[in-house]
Order: structure tokens, then sequence, then C-alpha cells
């Protein structure tokens, strides 16, 4: 299995998704399922119980005994829960790979990334770019939505106000 490595932003020449700018969930944390080998290109994780709601994107940044990696796809169980991560990138933002033993917290947590993914597209534009964008899109899909489903406003502005004040 080879490596992932973190997708650039699409926009402007076509919009992003959840992939490209890394959907992140608060809080995503669990329980090594089994021993990990340093440079490991899959990370084994307990995943949550059937009756809970997912808490791992299907890619994304993690962090393992203080080491930053990013998780390029996932595998799920019977219960479609995430139980691993795969195609890692180990080693990021100068922390060492190291052996983890079976049990240590693996944890997803919104970082840097996240804002420099919104905040620098290929058209080397700043975040203030996709401020309009973001509210179109939240037009848009409401336009097409009936009432009893749109899409809550707060949805696209907590995206907004994170990019905006970090």
């Amino acid at each position: 299995m080879s490596i992932g490595f973190p997708p650039v932003p699409l926009y402007p020449q076509a919009l992003d998704s959840d992939y490209t700018l890394f959907l992140v969930y608060n809080t995503s944390e669990a329980e090594l399922a089994s021993n990990n080998e340093a440079w490991a290109e899959e990370i084994e994780i307990e995943p949550v119980s059937a009756e809970s709601n997912e808490i791992w994107a299907d890619n994304g940044f993690a962090n393992i005994s203080g080491e930053l990696f990013y998780y390029d796809e996932v595998e799920k169980d019977s219960n479609d829960k995430v139980y691993k991560l795969k195609r890692c990138a180990r080693n990021l933002g100068g922390s060492k790979t190291k052996f983890n033993e079976s049990g240590s917290m693996v944890r997803g947590f919104v970082v840097a990334e996240h804002h420099n993914q919104l905040a620098d597209g290929p058209s080397g534009k700043t975040y203030l770019t996709f401020l309009f964008p973001l509210y179109s899109l939240y037009e848009s899909i409401n336009k097409e939505n009936n009432s009893s489903s749109r899409v809550p406003l707060s949805y696209f502005s907590t995206t907004i106000a994170f990019t905006f004040f970090t």
C-alpha cells in the first residue's frame, strides 16, 4: 500500500469536497486496537459502537503520542464504523515516528492544515475569496431543498468563522 498525501484545494477550478477540505469531527479519539510499528502505513483503532455516530472522517490529520500524521483513507467494519486509518503519511511536523502500544490514544483535532487548505488555493488567493462561494453554496443547496430539509447556515458560518478568525 502506498502512502497518501494531503490533497490540494480545487477552488476556483472546481468545487471542493469533504476530502479536499478535510472534514473534521469534534473530539475524534480512539484507542489503538493493536500495537503499531514506527512508519506503519495503517493504524488500527477501536471503532465506536454500532449505535454511536461516527467520529472519524474518511481522510484527515490525527495525532498518536505527539506524532502528527495524515491518513488518506479508512476501512470500516460491518457496522460501517471506522476501524483502520490507511495510507498514513507519518512524522509530519517534526515529531519522530515511534512504536506505539495497543491502547495508546489516537486523536483527530483541528490543526493548522485545516485553515491552510481553505486559505491557500491554487490561485494563491486568501481566505476572503472563500467567504462568498461558501455562502453561495449554502443558498444554492437550500434552493434545491424544501423548507423541511434546509441546510442550516450555522454549518457554513462555522467554517467561515473558523477560517476568518484563525
